[in-house]
C-alpha cells in the first residue's frame, strides 16, 4: 500500500459520481493465499471500514486467490457480500491458457524466467510477437473497469491481477499508449 487508509480519507462523492476501489491479489502458493496474505486483506477491510466508506459492489477475477482476498477483505471489514466474478479479470491461467505453453517457451528462447516483471516485458512489449496478448489482457480490464464504474453502485471493490489486467487496464483508462507496466 503506497498510503494508509484512515478514517475520513474518501471525499463524498457527488450523485453522479462511482468509486472504484482497485487491489490485486494476495501473495500466494499454488493458488492458495499466504497467511501473511490473508492476514493484510483482513487489516485491509477493517481499515476500509474505519475509514467510513461504504462498500457497495464486490468483483473478482474467478481465480480463487483472488475471490479468497476479497472474502477475507470482507470479513476483516465485517460485512459479507455477494462477489460476482467477471473472466475479463483473470489472469493468463485461466483467460488464456491455452498460450502458456508457447509464451513460456518463448520466454525461455528470450531468456527469460516465468515471473511477472518477465511477463510484462515479453507480452507488452509491441515489438514481440505476444504483444496482442497484452493488448487483450488490457482492454479486457480496460473494459470491466468501465462497467463496474458505470453501474449503478457507488462504490465497487475489485480484486484482481496485478502486471496482467490492474497496470494495463489503468494505462488504458488514462488513455495512454500501453507500454510495460512498472
Amino acid at each position: 500500500m503506497d498510503k494508509k487508509i484512515e478514517p475520513g480519507c474518501f471525499r463524498e462523492l457527488d450523485t453522479r459520481e462511482r468509486r472504484l476501489l482497485i487491489m490485486r491479489h494476495g501473495a500466494h502458493k499454488d493458488n492458495v493465499l499466504t497467511e501473511q496474505a490473508i492476514r493484510q486483506s483482513l487489516t485491509t477491510g477493517a481499515a476500509l471500514k474505519a475509514s467510513g466508506i461504504k462498500i457497495d459492489d464486490c468483483v473478482s477475477s474467478p481465480s480463487p486467490r483472488a475471490i479468497r482476498t476479497l472474502l477475507a477483505v470482507q470479513e476483516g471489514y465485517g460485512k459479507m457480500q455477494y462477489i460476482r466474478t467477471d473472466p475479463r479479470l483473470s489472469d493468463l491461467a485461466y483467460s488464456h491458457a491455452e498460450d502458456i505453453p508457447r509464451l513460456k517457451a518463448h520466454m525461455a528462447e528470450l531468456g527469460r524466467g516465468w515471473d511477472e516483471p518477465n511477463i510484462a516485458k515479453t507480452i507488452f512489449d509491441p515489438n514481440d510477437k505476444y504483444s496482442s496478448l497484452g493488448e487483450k489482457l488490457a482492454t479486457d480490464a480496460h473494459w470491466a473497469f468501465i462497467e463496474a464504474a458505470t453501474a449503478f453502485k457507488r462504490t465497487t471493490l475489485i480484486a484482481t491481477h496485478g502486471v496482467g489486467r490492474i497496470e494495463p487496464g489503468l494505462i488504458f483508462l488514462r488513455g495512454q499508449e500501453l507500454h510495460v507496466p512498472e
